[in-house]
């Protein structure tokens, strides 16, 4: 897959608290010159699809992929050279959604 839109950081500034996102996890994405962490989250009932980095838990991340799953983690700005900055949900645990 390819991702054509992104949520630009500027669009809504990153959050530090942590937080929670439930939705089908998807790998195997990429971006412009590689620049995507290749997972994104598609929450319930909405069509956008969130970049996600999942490197705490990639062996969790790869077991789960395609299935429904809670990421707990935090908002952070990640800083592309072609597409810039982006928002993106850093998780540090990864689980089967209730």
């Amino acid at each position: 897959m390819i991702l054509v839109n992104a949520c630009p950081v500027s669009a809504q500034a990153p959050e530090t608290e942590p937080g929670e996102l439930v939705g089908t996890l998807e790998g195997g994405w990429a971006g412009i010159g590689g620049e995507h962490t290749g997972w994104v989250l598609r929450p319930d009932d909405d069509t956008s699809a969130i970049e996600v980095d999942v490197s705490c838990c990639t062996s969790i991340a790869a077991e789960l992929d395609g299935q429904r799953v809670t990421l707990l983690g935090r908002w952070a700005a990640k800083q592309y050279v072609e597409r810039g900055p982006i928002r993106v949900f850093v998780a540090n645990e990864i689980r089967p959604a209730d």
